[in-house]
């Protein structure tokens, strides 16, 4: 299938070496792989310095064409703002992003594809193929419209295939991932103390890039990969294609008839064994001349077959830019934006449900309050006397007074006489 795709392309639109792109991510960390090393024999243990224990990925995306033009790298950052010194020390023609995971999404591919135009310069005159992967992130409507504007064909792969038909894969990402280790391991060796965090992770990846960067590695992952030149004779069927391994059904045969036969003659003798003993009443009701198959008379084990859990659609090799995947991608764009309507609505909900909430524990508190205030209120408001002459407290108040501490009624001080404990006053009733 994506040979025939890939020829159907070629006889229509005549691709060169230079219009012919692969595009791939991969993930580097900013913990570096620690490689083989040499030590002498018996040696179990060798150290190495390394920037830490676990580290972050930042995802790498690569493009380059078969005859040897690679597009400057476009990092994604696992980080929430993006930040000018994540490039520091990188080209100048490289481009970053951040995103939530750190991993490609479909908008981050938009980017991509916008700054994959700016250098490869492609036209509707004269367009460009594209192959790549059959993930989600590259298949959108916004993809689409965008690669028909500006004369972008893109050609997916077949599933689970990417490790012999992907030219980044072959021959590119596994010398960049070594130089990037070395090079992550010069810097620990020469900056003893500090560790590599996400600021000198593109410093670090631009000299391994610099360096892995050939006409020869790009030529070379095309030629092994079939593309280019264009060799559908590369892989068999029987690599392009899944096979699922089929139970083997049991062929009849004589064993029953057989079995009988030495049944009958053990008779004869005036032995019989157990197993022939049952297999000569089971086959009494049948000629001896017509062969039975086994399956009819004996229960054969069969395998059962696993639950399989409903996974989404298989994906093929497929013209992503045909008119045809128009319809598909118009249908995708709708239930992700009814998904997301619908999303909206139940943190609308949620966000109503919580303010309710709040509503009523506010319209509780402010009645709490009330109660405490009214509560103060009409104590304030009730009358007293003096325990000694038994005159009525009143505002403005013109002599001092005093409270039991015990009764906790009121008198004038001038009234009692004046004598107080460690705790206050106490009145003369309460001494009694």
């Amino acid at each position: 299938m994506f040979f025939n795709n890939l020829e159907a392309l070629q006889i229509k639109h005549q691709f060169d070496a230079n219009r012919v792109y692969n595009v791939d991510e991969t993930g580097i960390s900013n913990v570096q792989r620690n490689s083989r090393i040499l030590a002498p024999k018996g040696q179990k243990q060798v150290g190495m310095i390394t920037s830490g224990e676990r580290g972050i990925t930042i995802t790498v995306v690569c493009a380059f064409s078969a005859s040897g033009n690679y597009i400057p790298p476009f990092f994604i950052f696992k980080r929430k703002r993006m930040n000018a010194q994540l490039l520091r020390g990188g080209n100048s023609d490289m481009v970053a992003a951040v995103s939530d995971s750190g991993w490609i999404n479909e908008n981050l591919f938009v980017d991509w594809l916008h700054h994959f135009i700016s250098y490869a310069k492609p036209s509707v005159e004269k367009p460009i193929l594209l192959v790549l992967d059959n993930h989600e992130s590259h298949v959108s409507l916004t993809c689409y419209l965008l690669c028909c504007k500006n004369g972008i064909v893109l050609l997916s792969l077949p599933p689970h295939t990417s490790h012999r038909m992907q030219p980044l894969d072959l021959t590119y990402f596994g010398p960049l991932k070594t130089a990037y280790n070395r090079e992550c391991d010069s810097y620990m060796a020469s900056n003893v103390g500090r560790r590599i965090t996400q600021y000198e992770v593109v410093e670090l990846f631009t000299k391994a890039f610099n360096r892995v960067s050939n006409i020869e590695k790009a030529a070379n992952g095309f030629r092994a990969a079939g593309i280019w030149p264009l060799d559908a004779t590369k892989f068999d069927e029987q690599f392009l294609e899944a096979t699922s391994p089929d139970i083997q059904s049991i062929p009849s045969n004589n064993q029953c008839t057989q079995v009988a036969q030495e049944a009958h003659t053990s008779e004869e003798k005036g032995t019989i064994a157990p197993e022939a003993q049952t297999i000569k009443s089971m086959c009494q009701i049948t000629n001896l001349d017509e062969s039975i198959p086994l399956t009819e008379i004996a229960n054969v084990p069969e395998i059962s077959q696993p639950k399989t859990r409903q996974t989404s659609r298989k994906r093929h090799s497929t013209i992503i830019t045909s008119t045809p995947m128009t319809d598909a991608l118009e249908e995708k764009e709708q239930k992700r934006k009814k998904k997301e309507q619908i999303k909206f609505n139940e943190n609308i909900v949620n966000k109503d449900k919580k303010d309710v909430k709040n509503l009523k524990f506010s319209e509780n508190k402010n009645n709490k309050e009330k109660k405490n205030t009214e509560k103060v209120k009409s104590k304030s408001q009730e009358e007293h006397f003096c325990l000694i002459c038994d005159e009525k407290y009143e505002e403005p108040i013109i002599e001092d007074w005093i409270m039991c501490y015990k009764c906790q009624l009121w008198a004038h001080e001038k009234c009692t006489s004046g004598e107080s404990t460690s705790k206050g006053y106490l009145c003369d009733l309460c001494s009694d």
